[in-house]
Protein backbone atom coordinates (compact mmCIF):
# COMPACT_ATOMS: atom_id res chain seq x y z
CA UNK A 1 0.00 0.00 0.00
CA UNK A 2 0.92 3.52 -0.48
CA UNK A 3 1.31 6.42 1.89
CA UNK A 4 -0.94 9.52 0.52
CA UNK A 5 1.38 11.65 2.80
CA UNK A 6 4.37 10.93 0.49
CA UNK A 7 2.69 11.36 -2.89
CA UNK A 8 3.26 14.34 -5.25
CA UNK A 9 0.11 16.76 -5.54
CA UNK A 10 -0.63 15.66 -8.91
CA UNK A 11 -1.89 11.99 -7.87
CA UNK A 12 -4.79 11.82 -6.96
CA UNK A 13 -7.45 8.68 -6.28
CA UNK A 14 -9.83 7.77 -9.31
CA UNK A 15 -12.82 9.36 -7.59
CA UNK A 16 -11.26 12.55 -7.40
CA UNK A 17 -10.68 12.23 -11.51
CA UNK A 18 -13.82 12.33 -11.76
CA UNK A 19 -14.58 8.05 -11.85
CA UNK A 20 -17.71 6.93 -10.19
CA UNK A 21 -17.32 4.52 -7.79
CA UNK A 22 -19.26 3.41 -4.19
CA UNK A 23 -17.15 2.83 -0.83
CA UNK A 24 -18.18 -0.24 1.65
CA UNK A 25 -16.63 1.06 4.56
CA UNK A 26 -15.44 -2.09 7.28
CA UNK A 27 -12.88 -2.94 10.02
CA UNK A 28 -8.92 -2.47 8.45
CA UNK A 29 -8.66 -6.22 8.41
CA UNK A 30 -11.69 -6.82 6.05
CA UNK A 31 -10.78 -4.33 3.45
CA UNK A 32 -7.20 -6.35 3.24
CA UNK A 33 -8.91 -9.52 2.96
CA UNK A 34 -11.13 -8.60 0.27
CA UNK A 35 -8.48 -7.34 -1.52
CA UNK A 36 -6.45 -10.30 -1.32
CA UNK A 37 -9.49 -12.47 -1.93
CA UNK A 38 -11.16 -11.00 -4.84
CA UNK A 39 -14.32 -11.86 -2.83
CA UNK A 40 -16.92 -10.13 -0.70
CA UNK A 41 -18.49 -12.65 2.02
CA UNK A 42 -22.61 -11.34 2.96
CA UNK A 43 -23.32 -11.68 6.54
CA UNK A 44 -25.82 -14.09 7.45
CA UNK A 45 -27.18 -11.71 9.86
CA UNK A 46 -29.21 -9.22 7.81
CA UNK A 47 -28.97 -5.47 7.65
CA UNK A 48 -31.13 -2.47 7.87
CA UNK A 49 -32.18 -3.53 4.13
CA UNK A 50 -31.63 -7.62 4.50
CA UNK A 51 -28.61 -9.43 3.60
CA UNK A 52 -26.17 -7.83 0.90
CA UNK A 53 -23.53 -5.73 0.13
CA UNK A 54 -23.47 -2.17 1.90
CA UNK A 55 -22.32 0.91 -0.09
CA UNK A 56 -22.05 5.02 0.01
CA UNK A 57 -21.12 7.36 -2.11
CA UNK A 58 -19.15 8.83 0.99
CA UNK A 59 -15.70 9.44 0.22
CA UNK A 60 -12.96 8.82 2.75
CA UNK A 61 -12.21 11.80 4.71
CA UNK A 62 -15.34 13.35 3.56
CA UNK A 63 -17.14 14.36 6.85
CA UNK A 64 -15.91 13.33 10.74
CA UNK A 65 -15.70 9.60 11.87
CA UNK A 66 -18.74 10.42 13.81
CA UNK A 67 -20.83 11.56 11.16
CA UNK A 68 -19.86 8.69 9.04
CA UNK A 69 -20.61 5.93 11.45
CA UNK A 70 -24.15 7.41 12.06
CA UNK A 71 -24.78 7.67 8.19
CA UNK A 72 -23.73 3.80 7.81
CA UNK A 73 -24.61 2.15 11.31
CA UNK A 74 -27.87 2.48 12.99
CA UNK A 75 -26.32 1.08 16.37
CA UNK A 76 -23.19 2.79 17.75
CA UNK A 77 -20.00 1.44 16.40
CA UNK A 78 -16.18 2.38 17.21
CA UNK A 79 -14.26 3.68 14.46
CA UNK A 80 -12.68 0.88 13.34
CA UNK A 81 -15.76 0.49 11.32
CA UNK A 82 -14.73 2.58 8.79
CA UNK A 83 -10.76 2.78 9.33
CA UNK A 84 -11.01 0.16 6.12
CA UNK A 85 -12.67 1.35 2.69
CA UNK A 86 -13.22 -0.92 -0.53
CA UNK A 87 -13.62 0.95 -3.46
CA UNK A 88 -15.66 -0.49 -5.99
CA UNK A 89 -16.97 0.48 -9.37
CA UNK A 90 -20.49 2.38 -9.53
CA UNK A 91 -21.80 -0.02 -11.76
CA UNK A 92 -20.23 -2.98 -10.38
CA UNK A 93 -23.44 -4.46 -9.43
CA UNK A 94 -27.19 -3.19 -10.00
CA UNK A 95 -27.48 -0.67 -6.00
CA UNK A 96 -30.82 0.05 -4.40
CA UNK A 97 -30.85 2.76 -2.74
CA UNK A 98 -32.27 2.31 0.28
CA UNK A 99 -32.26 5.67 2.40
CA UNK A 100 -30.04 9.31 1.49
CA UNK A 101 -26.36 8.13 1.29
CA UNK A 102 -27.27 4.31 1.45
CA UNK A 103 -26.93 1.78 -1.46
CA UNK A 104 -27.45 -2.14 -1.08
CA UNK A 105 -26.72 -5.15 -3.59
CA UNK A 106 -29.55 -7.69 -2.13
CA UNK A 107 -27.89 -11.08 -1.75
CA UNK A 108 -28.62 -14.67 -0.14
CA UNK A 109 -27.45 -14.76 3.71
CA UNK A 110 -23.54 -15.29 3.69
CA UNK A 111 -23.48 -15.34 -0.53
CA UNK A 112 -20.34 -14.67 -1.97
CA UNK A 113 -19.56 -11.96 -4.40
CA UNK A 114 -16.77 -12.09 -7.20
CA UNK A 115 -14.90 -8.98 -6.89
CA UNK A 116 -12.54 -9.28 -9.53
CA UNK A 117 -13.46 -6.92 -12.48
CA UNK A 118 -15.03 -4.51 -9.96
CA UNK A 119 -12.99 -3.84 -7.06
CA UNK A 120 -10.54 -0.71 -7.65
CA UNK A 121 -8.69 -1.09 -4.67
CA UNK A 122 -9.27 -0.93 -0.72
CA UNK A 123 -7.63 1.71 1.91
CA UNK A 124 -6.89 0.80 5.52
CA UNK A 125 -6.41 4.20 8.14
CA UNK A 126 -3.82 3.42 10.58
CA UNK A 127 -2.49 5.78 13.34
CA UNK A 128 -4.49 8.49 11.24
CA UNK A 129 -3.02 8.28 7.80
CA UNK A 130 -4.66 6.31 4.74
CA UNK A 131 -2.78 3.34 3.06
CA UNK A 132 -3.90 2.88 -0.26
CA UNK A 133 -3.77 0.26 -2.36
CA UNK A 134 -2.55 0.45 -6.19
CA UNK A 135 -5.52 0.86 -8.29
CA UNK A 136 -6.62 3.61 -6.20
CA UNK A 137 -4.06 5.90 -8.29
CA UNK A 138 -4.80 4.16 -11.72
CA UNK A 139 -4.94 6.17 -14.69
Amino acid sequence: MTSVSGEPSAVKPVWEKGARVKFHYTQPDFAELILVEQAYRASPQPGRAGHGLYVTPAQPGSMPDDKLLGLLFTHPRPALFVNGVVVLRDDAFPWERYAPRKYVYRTEPSAILDLSLVLIGVGTRRRGVWLWSEGIYAE
